[in-house]
């Protein structure tokens, strides 16, 4: 079984209950009994196959997303669903579904009015739906419309007007939500970027800064291709725009494009970039951290989302006592791997990473281990064994702390060297001149 993140734990428990309680009011309820009678053998095996069918697909739906198949499947079907064909199959599910559940209640039954458990049991079962298509997109959306069809038929047989405007108004709903998520889709595809996953909409006048071969609309095709080629999903890459030592209004220009995603190297710049821009910005930490600089980094830029670079204990017990002390949510960070073995570079030696990794996920609890980085050369390229290290690491530490893999982040691969990154594996890089273009180191900040 597929290991979860606390959010899909959380989707899961709100599936499993609301198949729960469906299938008990569902038992009890008019439109039920009325149309299978009483409880005869035959009644039973079929409520008891319901019953088991509905339950396990409540608990095991999300492990199905491990499926080569069904990813390949549901990529097909969420390409194909432009909002016309989004907007019909809600219409016609949900049209179809109130007309059969409403006639064939009334067909089977003297008594067309639902009891409560009737709509109890078909909100719940809409709920579980939900809950669902939330990690596996593909087929449960479509069963919360018939489920909401249902809920539509029962709330008709009470009052034909009360079924008839709550209808149109969930339909309403369901065709403005539609509407506005291919309208942001739409947007990426106006610059040539079709993945809405990416977070950038890109305005290619604007953001071609450093001339032809820079920017973020260059880079991100580049990572779109790059992420084909390997077989991997362009929208599982994160793209770290790393603006060490570039003015807050160029890291400005592209947050106004759509880009979230930013990292530094050096604590004074970021806390002081951080100030001055967006709370929503998600800050990577990514230079070298001193322990006297914990405190100020944590207390400084309460939106950093990763801290990239720890490769001792010592760093990593410091940041766990000092993100409980500033009362902070727990901190994801990366282990850094020296894998060049060069003198100069900071990290951990590959020998000793896994326990690294242990002592960060077992013994800090205000720390949320989620990979590792390893450092380019100067000149921001690595060798293809420099990544394959790397990837070794991700393997022995997933062994030991036994955890899924594609839970393990690697962080690796820079500006000139990013594409074999992500060939090999990189869910993470991290790229300064070829969007920002060259640096002044004149103005950098200890």
């Amino acid at each position: 079984m597929v290991q979860l993140s606390k959010q899909e734990r959380l989707w899961r428990l709100v599936s499993v209950v609301s198949a729960v309680i469906g299938l008990i009011c569902y038992a009890l309820s008019s439109s039920f009994n009325h149309l299978f009678g009483n409880w005869k053998p035959w009644k039973i095996i079929f409520y008891t196959l319901f019953s088991s069918i509905t339950f396990l697909v409540a608990v095991l739906a999300k492990d199905w997303k491990k499926s080569t198949t069904l990813r390949f499947i549901a990529s097909k079907w969420q390409r194909f669903r432009i909002i016309r064909f989004r907007s019909v199959t809600t219409f016609l599910v949900m049209v179809s579904t109130t007309v059969f559940s409403f006639f064939s209640d009334r067909a089977a039954a003297e008594v067309a009015k639902p009891d409560a458990h009737s709509v109890v049991s078909s909100v719940a079962f809409s709920a579980m739906s939900l809950s669902l298509s939330r990690n596996v997109p593909f087929v449960f959306e479509e069963l919360m419309y018939f489920f909401m069809g249902i809920f539509i038929a029962q709330m008709m047989k009470i009052k034909m007007l009360l079924g008839f405007s709550v209808g149109v108004v969930l339909s309403f709903c369901f065709v403005i939500l539609h509407s506005r998520v291919d309208e942001a889709h739409d947007r990426t595809e106006s610059v040539g970027i079709q993945d809405e996953q990416l977070q950038v909409a890109i305005d290619v006048a604007s953001l071609q800064a450093g001339g032809e071969n820079h920017g973020i609309a260059w880079v991100m095709q580049r990572v779109r291709q790059a992420a084909q080629r390997s077989g991997t999903r362009p929208e599982s890459i994160r793209v770290v725009a790393v603006s060490k030592t570039k003015p807050v209004s160029m890291i400005r220009e592209l947050y106004d494009a759509g880009h979230r995603c930013f990292g530094e190297n050096y604590v004074q710049e970021i806390i002081e970039k951080a100030s001055q821009l967006p709370q929503d910005i998600e800050w990577h930490f990514i230079g070298n951290l001193q322990s006297n600089k914990v405190k100020p980094l944590l207390s400084g830029v309460p939106n950093l989302a990763m801290l990239e670079v720890v490769d001792n204990q010592k760093v990593a017990n410091h940041l766990d006592r000092m993100v409980s002390t500033l009362k902070r949510n727990p901190l994801k960070v990366l282990v850094e791997v020296n894998t060049s073995g060069e003198e100069s570079k900071y990290g951990i030696d590959p020998s000793n990473c896994v326990d690294l990794a242990k002592h960060v996920k077992l013994s800090c609890p205000n720390l949320v281990f989620s990979g590792l980085m390893t450092i380019g050369r100067p000149d921001y390229t690595s060798t293809p064994e420099n990544f394959k290290t790397l990837s070794n690491c991700r393997t022995e530490v997933c062994k030991a702390l036994e955890m899924p893999e594609e839970q393990c982040e690697l962080s690796m691969g820079m500006s000139g060297d990013f594409e074999l990154a992500i060939e090999m594996g990189s869910t993470n890089v991290r790229i300064g001149s070829t969007i920002f273009g060259p640096r002044d180191y004149s103005k950098k900040q200890e």
